[in-house]
């Protein structure tokens, strides 16, 4: 915010839900079946319920202008160096 790096906090949920993995014996199958267990499902922690501003929109307006159009992702607009640079 206002041209300084922000450090977000990760929360640890603990979560109860089981799965099952099955792979083929062949380690050149790079295949797996995982199946969840519908008496304990995943639990995802609510997405925020903040916007982001105007401002942040116009933030990342322009970092995506300085990654340029061609192979600009949003993964490399995010952790690139183009938002510092603003």
């Amino acid at each position: 915010m206002d041209g300084k790096l922000i450090h977000g906090q990760i929360t640890n949920t603990p979560c109860s839900a089981k799965i099952l993995i099955f792979s083929p014996i062949d380690t050149s199958i790079c295949k797996a079946i995982i199946i969840t267990t519908p008496d304990l499902p995943h639990n995802h922690p609510p997405y925020s319920s903040e916007r982001p501003t105007i401002e942040a929109k116009e933030i990342y307006r322009e970092a995506a202008e300085k990654a340029g159009i061609i192979g600009a992702t949003v993964g490399k607009i995010d952790h690139g160096n183009f938002i510092l640079i603003l």
